[in-house]
């Protein structure tokens, strides 16, 4: 090992509007960087250590990438020791195929 900076821990916590939003496999990513990890059944992730610095967070289910919607970003601001939960809410259903 080189070089280790301290990182912060990134948690997510994925939410459906409805009860057929599934929240398992949604592939979350911070823009701009290679860091990206998929939601467990309950919708559950973490990232650690995440560089110091501000991103873009994305959460992409399955439903929404093939029916090719974009996600909105919700930007997130991370300091070497923070431990931040992050709470993203999937369109319903109904929003996406409507």
């Amino acid at each position: 090992l080189l070089y280790q900076a301290p990182g912060a821990r990134l948690s997510v916590v994925v939410r459906g509007a409805d009860r057929w939003a599934s929240v398992a496999d949604v592939r979350v990513s911070l823009d701009g960087s290679d860091y990206s990890l998929l939601t467990d059944a309950a919708g559950r992730g973490d990232l650690s250590p995440v560089l110091t610095g501000s991103y873009r967070l994305r959460a992409l289910s399955p439903l929404m990438d093939s029916l090719g919607v974009a996600p909105e970003p919700v930007e997130v601001l991370l300091r070497a020791d923070d431990s931040l939960s992050v709470p993203i809410l999937l369109p319903s259903a109904d929003a996406l195929l409507g």
